[in-house]
């Protein structure tokens, strides 16, 4: 497995929501081809070529990701992998252009085969009086289960062990 985005301490991404969906799909599979996905934003189109990974959590979640140009264009999603759809967090960036949103009730999704189109609303980000129309469609070629510890960050990040859990 290679990373091909590495994200610094203090760069802001998206949002914090982001920023953890990352770090569960930022490695891609070596054998996952780039995709073209493509990204209706505000009415202009953005294109993202990049291999697009699929990880499924334990809690029922399908996490969605797809970065390119060192994490400057990045689709990232958190889905529930079985019907119905519930999006529990999306986020885009191109460049300069970005949104994000964790509220479930401003994302609409649905599925074909392997392919999920997903489009809503954001709010407005810090400095902006607008909220953001979008719309993309991504397909998970392959699925693989989260391990933690696999993401960039995680691969940096110093263990504090925890202390042990009281028993009852």
């Amino acid at each position: 497995m290679r990373c091909d985005s590495r994200i610094s301490t203090g760069q802001r991404v998206l949002a914090t929501g982001t920023v953890l969906l990352a770090t569960l799909v930022g490695c891609s599979a070596d054998d996952q081809p780039p995709q073209d996905t493509t990204v209706l934003f505000d009415g202009q189109t953005y294109t993202i070529h990049a291999p697009v990974n699929c990880a499924m959590a334990g809690n029922g979640r399908l996490a969605i990701g797809a970065t390119a140009e060192r994490g400057k264009k990045l689709i990232a999603v958190s889905i529930t992998r079985d019907p119905p759809l519930i999006v529990h967090s999306v986020g885009f960036r191109h460049f300069n252009v970005r949104g994000y949103t964790n509220k479930p009730e401003e994302v609409f999704a649905t599925k074909f085969d392997d392919t999920y189109s997903i489009s809503g609303r954001m709010p407005p980000g810090e400095g902006e009086k607008e909220g953001h129309r979008f719309k993309f469609e991504v397909t998970c070629l392959g699925y693989r289960e989260y391990e933690p510890g696999t993401g960039p960050q995680d691969q940096n990040r110093t263990r504090i062990p925890r202390p042990p859990r009281p028993q009852f």
